[in-house]
């Protein structure tokens, strides 16, 4: 499988209407998500969101406590990630390794 890049702005002001959504392990945050965008079309079956990219936007969701993401704060990066999918916009980093180790070599 291939993992998906996310890389979206932290979500502010967001209004999520149900304050009561149960926070998450990165791991259940990213099946949510892989699941979410394949029920929508907007992902295949040879595709995932992996749980280490979750992991890495605990500072724009918002974390628990316990180190979980905040649930209202997953439920509003949730939804403006896949209104941007279904926009067309689909973020990421992808680097040329290569092209990288040679700038910094010089």
């Amino acid at each position: 499988m291939t993992e998906q890049n996310i890389n979206t702005e932290v979500v502010e002001g967001s209004q999520v209407e149900n304050p009561n959504f149960p926070s998450l392990t990165a791991y259940a945050a990213a099946k949510v998500t892989t699941r979410i965008l394949r029920t929508e079309g907007l992902m295949s079956e040879d595709e995932e969101i992996k749980p280490q990219a979750m992991y890495a936007k605990r500072k724009t969701i918002g974390t628990t406590e316990d180190g979980k993401l905040d649930g209202p704060g997953f439920k509003a990066w949730l939804d403006k990630y896949v209104e941007q999918r279904r926009n067309g916009i689909v973020e990421g980093e992808r680097h040329d390794y290569d092209a990288l180790a040679e700038q910094f070599s010089k």
